[in-house]
């Protein structure tokens, strides 16, 4: 594949990432989260695969995150430390 090409998919999976995120109502932190998520993703990703060796492409991987993301309805960020955090983590270790 072309390094234009490259670019191009990469361009491509940014701008859908944020066409969704448009159409959602998440907050502008999930939403910052979300879009350092990606460009993290598309930094490490090659080294990423390099180690691990057997996993699909890095633009599948990306489909695939963007498509969980469009079948949300929310994100809720909850700090860990905070009390809700304690609480909302109790709730989900004991399931």
């Amino acid at each position: 594949m072309k390094k234009s090409d490259i670019i191009l998919k990469f361009q491509s999976n940014n701008n859908k990432l944020e066409t969704v995120l448009n159409s959602k109502k998440f907050s502008g932190g999930v939403k910052n989260l979300l879009l350092s998520m990606q460009y993290n993703i598309n930094s490490a990703y090659n080294e990423y695969a390099r180690i691990k060796v057997n996993v699909e492409s890095k633009n599948k991987f990306t489909e695939n995150i963007i498509q969980m993301i469009e079948n949300l309805e929310d994100i809720e960020l909850v700090n860990a430390s905070s009390e809700e955090g304690t609480e909302f983590l109790k709730e989900r270790c004991s399931m």
